[in-house]
């Protein structure tokens, strides 16, 4: 591999680029990413810094990975990934925790990295990795309609979901949280994706779903930000 730069000083760099040669991605892209850019701030820096035009800036840092996309990971969402991009805290605006430090220069390979490309390149003679294994998202318990849940903060949270009729659905959020809502269709055993969305009940957004009853569902919520300790649930029920 010719990077074409000295990499003296730069230490990490030459690991970076070879898990892309290998097929990891951008980190910071990961689908269940907690960081909230200020956009704003991010394309100026990197046009700034890199000579980047914002259609660069978004494609290498801003833009998500499609989940439908494996493997994209193996794990979930390291901030002190190899694959990480380094950020100053002020282009972050949450969680508070990365809003205040930022996210370091990661030059070390991470016990995540360590897990992911093991998934990926098994050793001689161990059965094959598939979607299934690498997919990170597993069902805790039957979700039914009408039911409140209250996920932590930070973690992500699957419940399975089995309409009894068809219809459309939707995810509400009750009190102040910023929660991120997968939907994914279960058929055959097959997973398929469907939407990834934000729920902020400040802006009474909900995730709507045009969902079969024949069909199980896998809502997996991820609670981004709190702004009342605790006070929150989230349901899901028939849309009006």
């Amino acid at each position: 591999m010719n990077l074409g730069w000295d990499l003296d000083g730069q230490p990490g760099t030459a690991e970076h680029e070879i898990g892309h040669a290998i097929g990891l991605e951008h980190e910071h892209q990961h689908p269940h990413c907690l960081l909230v850019w200020d956009e704003n701030a991010v394309l100026e820096d990197y046009m700034s810094s890199q000579g980047w035009s914002p259609e660069e800036v978004r494609q290498q840092v801003l833009d998500r990975l499609d989940p439908r996309r494996v493997p994209y990971t193996g794990t979930k969402w390291d901030a002190m990934s190899i694959m990480h991009y380094p950020f100053d805290a002020r282009l972050i605006k949450s969680p508070t925790e990365y809003a205040r430090n930022g996210i370091p220069y990661n030059s070390e390979i991470s016990k995540l990295d360590r897990e992911c490309v093991l998934k990926l390149y098994p050793k001689k003679g161990t059965r094959p990795v598939n979607e299934d294994i690498l997919h990170f998202m597993q069902p805790q318990e039957e979700l039914q309609l009408y039911h409140s849940v209250q996920p932590p903060v930070g973690e992500d949270i699957t419940y399975k979901v089995k309409p009894q009729k068809s219809g459309k659905y939707e995810v509400i959020a009750h009190g102040n949280a910023e929660v991120m809502v997968i939907i994914e269709a279960i058929v055959s055993e097959r997973r398929s994706y469907l939407t990834l969305e934000t729920v902020d009940n400040s802006k009474k957004i909900s995730v709507s779903l045009i969902a079969d009853k024949d069909i199980v569902y896998n809502f997996t919520f991820r609670v981004l930000e709190t702004r009342d300790s605790g006070n929150f649930c989230l349901l899901i029920g028939e849309a009006q």
